[in-house]
């Protein structure tokens, strides 16, 4: 898994003068110095686009897209100064070679030290001189490619028009391969990392290095716009673009029937080597088919863990026939603090999209009265083990826990949907206790009149 290909393709690409920006956008009808620099590709590949189908080589060949433009930063007193954009001219993408266009170059000076930058989108201006760089947290979706302008790529210092600009990426790519039912589409994936993802970068020792910090630093957006639909026999292929050296990627799939999650193992299963973006090169990962996945339990865009199905119905012969997908954790259980779950009245549904209050019925179905664990911590208990409807927790290895409050009895209600008359609605009363022979736990259906005492919600997926 650790890549799939190396791309070291090179390709000669020339930029004719015709349309140059110089610190801002200027019009097309501008005319001025005409400049013709040249350009190479040196460790490959995962440029602007991949091309549709590999080379005998077996690499993907490089191509250029329309739209595409570089930004040509000239050195002044031995440091970045001011930035030419060259922008792609009429029939150069989908090429490897192509012709670059500007319209006016006046104060370009190519007898004095330059260097370039693709895309020129990413470069920041301070005072109109080159300040650094800044990396967008949401790519575009592109069948079996990536976003235009996602792959940044940077060159070595150049002088003279004969001085070729040989281009190395700054930035690997994650593949995924999904498969799930027809009437799945994907919406968006979003890539977290240990390392920082999107923001302002700098040039260090001759490589791009992203200075954020913060937790939306760390991640990244591949929006799908109305949904790319998945297939049960084949894989669809997804691109995201993350700077060199990325680690700890962890990636969480939406979809318009639910969301999924998965992290990348940290080393590879076959090679032992350490599964981390590589400059110029694909990391891939093996098919995932979302219908042999649980669904995420996401709250305010944290995920909490994936849904747990239990057994909900039973054939005569005891087997499920039905299960139910429960929430890991209490509704508005705050994982990054460790902290308890909220409470709530019981007149609205506060659980995530997808999601919902449990009626009276689903409820039933965990078959607390029968089998169920007392759950202790230091000998103390802190609420139940509950495995669903089986005939012994033996049965299944799955289980959700419900926790109970207390300091010498412990208890806890949770609410359900179903009414009794209006406005009473069913809910849930656990309580655990000393009895003669130890601990032990009863369990009650009640109804409350008005619905605002805070008690706490299991979700339940719709």
């Amino acid at each position: 898994m650790r890549k799939l290909f190396n791309f070291f393709a090179a390709a000669l690409v020339m930029l004719a003068a015709a349309s140059c920006e110089k610190n801002e956008i200027l019009p097309d009808s501008t005319e001025g110095k005409v400049v013709t620099l040249s350009a190479v590709i040196d460790n490959g590949g995962t440029k602007t686009s991949l091309g549709g189908e590999k080379g005998s080589d077996g690499k993907y060949p490089v191509l250029w897209s329309e739209g595409d433009a570089i930004a040509v930063i000239q050195q002044e007193d031995q440091k970045d100064g001011s930035v030419y954009t060259f922008t792609l001219s009429e029939g150069g993408a989908g090429k490897a070679s192509a012709t670059f266009e500007c319209n006016n170059a006046e104060g370009f000076n190519p007898d004095q030290d330059y260097r370039a930058v693709y895309p020129a989108s990413s470069v920041v201006l301070s005072d109109g001189k080159f300040d650094g760089y800044s990396f967008s947290a949401t790519q575009p979706y592109v069948q079996n490619s990536f976003g235009v302008g996602a792959m940044p790529m940077q060159t070595s210092m150049c002088r003279g028009t004969e001085c070729p600009l040989s281009f190395t990426n700054a930035f690997g790519v994650l593949k995924l391969q999904l498969k799930g039912a027809a009437d799945e589409k994907v919406t968006s994936i979003v890539i977290t990392s240990d390392n920082a993802l999107n923001g302002e970068a700098k040039l260090k020792w001759g490589s791009i290095v992203l200075n954020g910090t913060a937790a939306e630093n760390k991640k990244v957006t591949l929006n799908c716009g109305e949904g790319v639909a998945l297939n049960s026999e084949t894989a669809t292929n997804f691109h995201i673009a993350l700077p060199a050296g990325a680690t700890g990627l962890k990636v969480l799939i939406n979809t318009n029937n639910g969301s999924y999650y998965k992290e990348v193992p940290s080393q590879d299963a076959s090679s032992n080597l350490i599964n981390a973006i590589t400059a110029g090169n694909i990391l891939k990962m093996p098919e995932l088919n979302t219908t042999n996945m649980a669904p995420a339990y996401i709250e305010n865009g944290v995920y909490l863990g994936d849904g747990v199905a239990l057994p909900a119905e039973k054939d005569s012969e005891g087997n499920p026939t039905k299960y139910l997908i429960w929430a890991p954790v209490n509704c508005g259980y705050d994982a990054q603090k460790n902290t308890s779950a909220d409470k709530y009245d019981g007149g609205y549904n506060p659980c995530p999209n997808g999601w919902k209050v449990p009626s009276q019925n689903d409820v039933g179905t965990l078959n607390i009265n029968n089998n169920a664990e007392i759950l202790y911590s230091g000998g103390t208990p802190v609420g139940l083990k509950v495995f669903g409807n089986v005939s012994s927790t033996t049965e299944n290895s799955k289980w959700i826990f419900l926790p109970a409050d207390g300091q010498t009895s412990f208890s806890s209600q949770y609410w359900t949907s179903t009414m009794s008359s209006y406005p009473e609605y069913y809910y849930l009363d656990l309580n655990i206790y000393d009895g003669s022979e130890g601990w032990t736990y009863t369990l009650a259906h009640h109804y409350d009149e008005s619905r605002i005492r805070q008690m706490y919600i299991r979700c339940v997926k719709r």
